[in-house]
């Protein structure tokens, strides 16, 4: 639901994209794998243009239209920095009917990082994203955490118990993506970059 509004936010303009069904194409260099809170995400897609790319992960048994819990890195060499990133997301965001949308500074000097869930009838969707700026050069790098939760769920802990177990899930999530090791990302020169 978010994934296209994101990319936007990170790409200024529609680029020529080329994409990957089978995890992660070959001009983009990113793990294959990651850990995160005691689950592991296989690459399952991928994207890239002239300079930004993008890897979505998964759990066994889900894929792009099927997912539940989602971990994304994004790679945008240009542009704004994170703080700007933030900020213009936040803005988007909350255009878009966002609700519980919160903006936060990370553990260094140059990350920022944003939460915020999305309704819809069948599902809660919680999405936080910790952005860095890039160690050597201008533009971002992105790790995005996404979970569905399912209304039915929702309806089960009941009204009154909501916020403290949707405030635990957040809580837990902000916690482990700020202390998580930005995972590294970065498009492979072609041999067209060299003629």
């Amino acid at each position: 639901m978010l994934l296209p509004l994101v990319w936007l936010c990170s790409c200024a303009s529609k680029p020529e994209q080329k994409e990957s069904y089978k995890g992660i194409d070959p001009r983009i260099s990113a793990p294959q794998t990651l850990e995160f809170l005691g689950e592991t995400y296989n690459a399952g897609y991928s994207a890239y243009d002239k300079d930004k790319c993008i890897v979505e992960y998964f759990r066994a048994g889900e894929g792009q239209k099927t997912w539940k819990k989602l971990l994304s890195l994004r790679l945008n060499p240009k542009g704004m920095d994170s703080r700007q990133l933030v900020d213009k997301m936040q803005e988007s965001v909350t255009a878009g009917g966002a609700s519980a949308v919160r903006s936060f500074k990370g553990k260094t000097t140059d990350e920022y990082g944003i939460e915020f869930t999305m309704m819809s009838r069948k599902a809660v969707e919680l999405d936080v994203f910790r952005f860095m700026n890039r160690p050597n050069g201008t533009g971002t790098i992105s790790f995005q955490y996404a979970e569905k939760i399912p209304a039915d769920e929702l309806r089960k802990v009941g009204e009154a118990k909501l916020p403290e177990y949707y405030g635990g899930i957040r809580s837990k999530v902000v916690k482990a993506l700020e202390e998580a090791p930005m995972p590294k990302i970065m498009l492979v020169p072609s041999i067209d970059h060299y003629k």
